[in-house]
């Protein structure tokens, strides 16, 4: 179609104090008895519901960027190093200091300030990174460098179809061959306009400019039609059954049929920590059997793919749910909270739920059923029960 967490911290120190008091005859002694327990004296208890799988020590200044299906990726911007990561058994793919060059010289590009590396996305078997003002392609299995691309230091996360690469700027799109870099094509669509979100699907690239989700014809290169929202995207765009899918700032889901830009439902949401409205960073929606997943505020909603209609909606006990996977029968919500809650997809009701711990502190990414928290400079993957 076109784009994450380690043990529970840990406690205060606690000072528990037992006196004991035995009398016997003419002799009395007293015993007062001091211990100190903290969390580093013994393991964590496990959650029931999560299996620990691995655990990975990052080096300072090392962060977990992005993940596929079945890898982790680490950037480590000062030292220009990326390290590929198993996600099941937390073993090392691949380890390589990646190419970074200096500044272009040609005038006609803009000039950045340092040359820190950033992974942007993984997708068709590339891994994408910028530096400086070029956007660089790796083999995503094994590191090996295949091409870089003058991009002004604005670095895309490119989707691939094929041997094309679709890359967003500022105002259009551009279109690379993932086998040299080389630009094919581009399109504009306005001045004013901040492309972003792209989604691929048949011989159609989608696009959202602000209000506007806007398709072209890969074929001709045309603009085919224009779907106006009534506030600007928040989510990225999810294609199936022949609909996009996606939200808006507002807090409104849509669905728009793919061929023809028709509305084909829009739904809206009232919210209590951001008044319905989705806020920075809101999840995009899942699509599965049928039925569309999709969180707002601190609630979880299902909804008819085809009609709409809601089939089920439950308040989460975070404030805010930041995203929602599909495993099975089960849809894994995490929330700001630090909490992972598993919910039946049939009726919304709570199977379990644990703490991650950390809140805003850990980050947390759920990719199938494994879960891997970031916190304090550690990796933990979890296999959560679905």
């Amino acid at each position: 179609p076109a784009p994450a967490p380690a043990p529970p911290r840990a406690r205060r120190r606690r000072l528990r104090t037992v006196l004991a008091a035995a009398t016997a005859l003419a002799v009395t002694a007293t015993a007062v008895v001091l211990w100190r327990v903290t969390a580093e004296d013994k393991e964590p208890a496990r959650p029931p519901h999560l299996e620990q799988l691995w655990t990975h020590t990052l080096a300072d200044g090392q962060r977990l960027s992005v993940s596929s299906q079945d890898t982790l990726y680490l950037e480590h911007e000062k030292d220009h190093r990326i390290t590929a990561l198993d996600v099941t058994d937390g073993s090392r793919r691949w380890d390589r200091r990646v190419r970074v060059d200096d500044v272009s010289q040609d005038t006609g590009h803009l000039k950045s300030v340092g040359n820190d590396i950033r992974i942007t996305g993984v997708s068709g078997g590339l891994l994408f990174y910028g530096s400086n003002d070029h956007l660089y392609a790796v083999d995503a299995d094994d590191g090996d460098h295949r091409w870089r691309y003058v991009d002004d230091t604005f670095h895309p996360s490119p989707v691939v179809v094929g041997d094309a690469a679709y890359a967003d700027m500022v105002s259009f799109f551009y279109v690379l061959d993932t086998r040299t870099g080389d630009k094919l094509w581009d399109y504009g669509f306005g001045v004013n306009a901040d492309g972003s979100n792209i989604a691929v699907t048949d011989d159609t690239l989608l696009i959202h400019s602000k209000k506007k989700l806007i398709a072209v014809d890969l074929r001709t290169r045309k603009q085919k039609w224009t779907h106006q929202a009534a506030s600007e995207a928040e989510t990225g765009l999810v294609v199936a059954d022949g609909k996009v899918y996606f939200g808006t700032l507002d807090g409104a889901l849509y669905a728009v049929d793919a061929r023809s830009g028709e509305e084909e439902w829009r739904r809206t949401f009232e919210g209590e920590l951001w008044d319905g409205r989705l806020g920075e960073g809101a999840g995009m929606p899942r699509v599965a059997d049928g039925t569309v997943y999709f969180e707002n505020d601190a609630y979880v909603s299902a909804f008819d793919a085809d009609t709409g209609s809601q089939r089920w909606r439950r308040k989460q006990e975070a404030d805010e749910v930041t995203s929602l996977e599909v495993v099975d029968d089960t849809l894994l919500v995490d929330a700001s909270d630090g909490g992972l809650t598993a919910l039946d997809t049939g009726s919304g009701e709570t199977g379990w739920r644990e703490s991650l711990g950390g809140g805003d502190e850990t980050d947390v990414r759920v990719i199938g059923d494994v879960v891997v928290t970031e916190t304090n400079g550690r990796l933990t993957a979890y296999r959560a029960a679905t």
